[in-house]
């Protein structure tokens, strides 16, 4: 997995005494914790020039039309295989997801309380499991850290605060928000998420499939594209019109709570959702005059493998602890039903 990231003096260092050394990319990644393409965006980024670059007439053009397939073939697999990714669960019956609004946990207008009451609900109770479309933490970098001038934190205190939170759910998926992309390209918030737990930047589909029954796909985006002063469930309800066949369309980041659904053509009922933040109190969204439309931090959508009836296969819940005490009973019921 990524190690934190690496202080620019020191990577600018290794990177170009490695370099001289003739090591490639990969072999610079290995040394450093980082993957090929991390060394190589972050090179770019500091404006590195390759110290054992070629003269024009030395370039072997062969070879580099091979190479430049090779990078393009590993990518092709890539995209094709995170087009749909399968999460198979071991257990029957009715399952829950907890959706986690972006938490920004190191935010001093943080329920911090409220979001940790809720990380242990995914560990107590049978089959609960957490997702977020992200946004762990502020991470302010750049132009931006001068606002950890306004925080009660520290940076190093915020990262501390993030990675105790996201090893206190029992995730199933993890989307890395605008705020997660800010550090080396999510690969601080990654060091933090197990290896069995799903995670994407920015976007990630997902096929569940449980051992009997449906199997639901959960299309989930940090943001979706669209907006409307008439309909905050805008993004994901276009995505759901003019998408996939899928269940679920979610999203947070605006901190705009809200749901819509729609038949499709298929006679499926797909299901738009827009989840808030447990940010509750924010100095950004006061000064540019926000409306406050954040109805609840979380929410939970309820799916039931078994059901025959499409409006029963996936129900959503915008009151955390009603849609837990569903499911409890929905859970109940299936297994006196197999006992």
């Amino acid at each position: 997995m990524p190690a934190a990231k690496i202080p620019d003096e020191a990577f600018i260092r290794e990177y170009t005494e490695m370099r001289e050394r003739g090591l490639s990319y990969r072999d610079i990644g290995r040394q450093m914790g980082l993957s090929k393409s991390a060394v190589i965006r972050r090179a770019q980024k500091k404006g590195l020039t390759d110290l054992n670059t070629p003269a024009p007439d030395e370039i072997d053009i062969v070879k580099l039309k091979e190479w430049k397939k090779e990078v393009f073939d590993a990518q092709h697999r890539a995209e094709e295989k995170n087009k749909l990714i399968d999460v198979k669960l071991n257990i029957g019956g009715p399952f829950g997801l907890l959706v986690f609004g972006d938490p920004h946990i190191d935010a001093d207008g943080c329920d911090i309380e409220e979001l940790y009451r809720h990380a242990k609900l995914t560990r107590d109770v049978d089959g609960l499991f957490g997702c977020t479309p992200g946004d762990m933490t502020n991470n302010w970098v750049n132009r931006l850290a001068r606002l950890w001038e306004h925080e009660s934190i520290s940076s190093a205190q915020s990262r501390a605060l993030g990675e105790d939170f996201v090893n206190s759910v029992d995730w199933l998926f993890i989307v890395a928000g605008n705020h997660d992309l800010w550090i080396a390209d999510g690969a601080l918030l990654e060091s933090w998420i197990p290896d069995q737990v799903v995670n994407k930047p920015s976007e990630v589909r997902l096929r569940i499939c449980p051992p009997r029954g449906e199997k639901f796909i959960i299309n989930c985006r940090h943001d979706w594209a669209g907006t409307s002063q008439w309909n905050p469930a805008h993004g994901p309800m276009k995505a759901a019109l003019m998408g996939p066949d899928d269940h679920v369309f979610l999203c947070g980041h605006k901190h705009v709570s809200a749901y819509s659904f729609i038949k499709k053509g298929s006679g499926r009922i797909a299901h738009a959702v827009k989840v808030a933040t447990y940010k509750i109190y924010d100095r950004y969204a006061r000064d540019h005059g926000f409306r406050d439309q954040n109805v609840a931090p979380g929410c939970v959508l309820v799916f039931q493998p078994e059901a025959e009836r499409e409006t029963q296969k996936v129900m959503f819940y915008v009151d955390v602890d009603e849609g837990v005490e569903a499911l409890k009973r929905k859970r109940q019921q299936y297994r006196r039903s197999i006992s």
